[in-house]
């Protein structure tokens, strides 16, 4: 388990170091090209989760109900790769670890913010798709290693 926090505290603190250098060298609206019409750097505070989802609710309600639900989120992931952790595939390790990673790092932002640091903009030509962040990248990649685990590395 010593390696699963590692690793986990690890992947936070580059997420963090990402945001923060975000934060420090990106100037809000500016757009820098990274693969053109299609992704770009771009600072965003997103202070509600996917694609902008509670944001328009009352700070005070936003804030209980999603870092409270980072945080049980979050323990129970801790909890069941303690548990789980020797029987569990190697994949379906990573992939929750890097969820935990990506949950804790976006809860961090939600705790002593109340917003999301997002960087990373996706879109087709002008046409905005979304914006995200390491963090975020890690839930999704994490996601794709289990389902991956799940349905094509079952054992007959």
């Amino acid at each position: 388990m010593k390696q699963i926090t590692l690793y986990t505290l690890i992947l936070v603190a580059l997420d963090q170091l990402l945001k923060y250098m975000a934060v420090h060298y990106l100037n809000m609206y500016e757009t820098i090209p990274i693969i053109p019409h299609f992704i770009s750097l771009s600072l965003a505070y997103n202070k509600g989760v996917s694609f902008g989802f509670l944001a328009n609710l009352p700070d005070l309600w936003r804030n209980i109900i999603l870092i409270g639900a980072s945080t049980l989120a979050s323990i129970a992931i801790y909890i069941f790769l303690w548990k789980k952790q020797a029987s569990l595939p190697l994949l379906e390790r990573i992939g929750l670890v890097l969820i935990l990673s990506g949950a804790l790092g976006n809860l961090y932002d939600r705790a002593v913010h109340k917003y999301v640091v997002d960087y990373v903009a996706f879109h087709i030509f002008t046409t905005p798709l979304f914006i995200n962040n390491l963090a975020d990248d890690f839930i999704s990649i994490g996601l794709v290693f289990i389902v991956y685990n799940q349905f094509f590395n079952k054992k007959s």
